[in-house]
């Protein structure tokens, strides 16, 4: 009998000091990852969350945040959201992976990358949620200033009309033949074709030879 009970008393020590152990990696996970995890009920209450969630909340303890819900401190549309896709999870009882846009009352909007999957009781039953979100916020804000910067630069060259290959200019008018096969000026020419407009003057070659009475070199 006594050998039993020691045997039993050595069993019921380990599994206390396994359980331990366990508790201890499971707190570990919930202080110290820089993701945000969260455990939350059949009605999208908040169960438990990790020390990175809470601080994400505004608030001083993650014990805060029991019994609350993303109505609480997300917009109406995004715990909305939110809600739905847990309930659809909770009835299929399949994972969702999704890149989420979380709206907040008084600050900018954030966004994470998320994995969802059911919880069970012993019996195997859905009871609720918990999921990791890790902030992607800064690489969506990248992508999106590079789409700008795209769509700017397209606009910008759907805006330029540069002449390409042999132009037919006419060796003596110094006329320019279009696809047509009309004959321009080159000023129309050029303008119809391209961003360039042309101020007029008169080069001294030309003013020698129209004017050659007119003193270049005199002055008042």
């Amino acid at each position: 009998m006594s050998g039993n009970s020691d045997d039993d008393r050595a069993a019921e020590g380990g599994a206390v000091e396994a359980l331990s152990y366990e508790q201890f990696l499971m707190q570990t996970l919930m202080d110290y990852t820089p993701d945000f995890v969260y455990f939350k009920d059949a009605d999208s209450r908040f169960i438990r969350i990790s020390k990175a969630q809470a601080q994400l909340f505004g608030l001083d303890d993650p014990a805060q945040a029991v019994g609350k819900t993303d109505g609480d401190f997300f917009t109406p549309e995004h715990a909305r959201q939110a809600l739905e896709d847990e309930q659809v999870i909770m009835r299929t009882r399949q994972t969702l992976t999704t890149e989420e846009r979380e709206t907040w009352p008084a600050r900018p909007d954030t966004w994470v990358s998320t994995t969802k999957v059911p919880l069970y009781d012993e019996a195997g039953n859905a009871i609720g949620t918990f999921g990791i979100s890790r902030d992607i916020t800064e690489r969506k804000r990248a992508e999106a200033e590079r789409e700008r910067l795209v769509i700017e630069l397209r606009d910008a060259l759907s805006k330029v009309k540069a002449l390409r290959g042999l132009l037919p200019i006419c060796a003596s008018c110094k006329r320019i033949r279009d696809d047509r096969g009309y004959w321009n000026q080159i000023e129309s020419y050029v303008r119809e074709h391209s961003e360039a407009e042309f101020s007029h003057g008169i080069c001294p070659e030309c003013t020698q030879k129209l004017y050659p009475d007119l003193d270049l070199g005199s002055s008042e």
